[in-house]
């Protein structure tokens, strides 16, 4: 585990220091994705979540529950000072005849803003399935808004496949009600052969979360830097058009490392910041 003067130091680099507790100067906070520390969570739910917070982080997104009952986890996320900053939840999860159970389960978790991860393929066989798909997630948004929450919808490569307009991704956008937010992943996106910034500016206002990724035209996750991402531009758009609140940074930790490269990514994309900032 990581000790707090370590993980001050991963933040420093040729004498620019990037604040590891401060919100984004942008207005939008930084948090982790825990699917990157999977395995992690697995061994030790409590070692991990205070190690995260120790590195800098403000709030983790949930994907999975590591065998720990709802009001178990909000109070190891309260001893670390982390929120919950929302969740990936499976759509037969919000279907009518689970739905309650699950809401249930996340508002005694503390979490308003449920995220659908993607869709099964069988589900998605075409355009007419995309347009008839958009109109459940609006059915399940409405009944979410009945219970103080939130539905949102996080991109892989497929949506982002065919024309701008006629795409999946715009499909279900252009026909689910605006309350339904995009969670933009900008490495399945730009891996996918479309622009992230461009997609940030698609639906001004919708996206309330953003999986944060570099990418290449090879792989969809690399080390925030060193792939395509235009990271001068990014920060502005998510600001003052996409009105982005959640950065989520996601990237598969190697267990061995001890969550040192995610500290790194936390580093580098607070690097990003300041250098479009500057």
């Amino acid at each position: 585990m990581l000790s707090r003067r370590e993980a001050i130091l991963l933040a420093i680099e040729g004498g620019v220091v990037a604040s590891v507790r401060g919100a984004s100067r942008r207005g939008a906070r930084i948090g982790l994705q825990l699917f990157s520390v999977r395995k992690q969570c697995q061994a030790g739910l409590p070692k991990t979540l205070s190690t995260i917070a120790e590195i800098g982080f403000e709030g983790v997104e949930l994907a999975g529950y590591y065998g720990h009952q709802p009001a178990e986890i909000r109070q190891l996320l309260a001893d670390c000072g982390l929120t919950c900053c929302g969740a990936h939840v499976p759509f037969d999860f919000l279907t009518e005849q689970r739905r309650s159970r699950t809401l249930d389960f996340h508002e005694a978790l503390g979490n308003s803003s449920l995220v659908i991860p993607g869709l099964p393929s069988a589900m998605t066989t075409g355009a007419d399935d995309w347009v008839r798909i958009a109109g459940m997630l609006t059915d399940i948004s409405q009944a979410l808004q009945r219970r103080g929450m939130c539905l949102g919808y996080h991109n892989h490569a497929v949506e982002f496949c065919g024309e701008p307009g006629s795409r999946p991704w715009d499909l279900l956008f252009n026909n689910t009600d605006r309350n339904v937010f995009v969670e933009l992943d900008l490495g399945n996106a730009g891996y996918a052969g479309a622009d992230p910034i461009a997609a940030l500016t698609r639906y001004p206002g919708r996206v309330r979360m953003v999986h944060v990724k570099d990418y290449t035209a090879d792989k969809p996750d690399v080390t925030i830097g060193e792939g395509n991402m235009d990271w001068r531009k990014f920060f502005p758009v998510c600001a003052n058009i996409a009105r982005t609140e959640w950065f989520v940074i996601e990237h598969d930790s190697d267990p061995a490392a001890g969550l040192s490269d995610i500290a790194e990514q936390l580093r580098r994309f607070r690097q990003e910041e300041i250098r479009a900032a500057g």
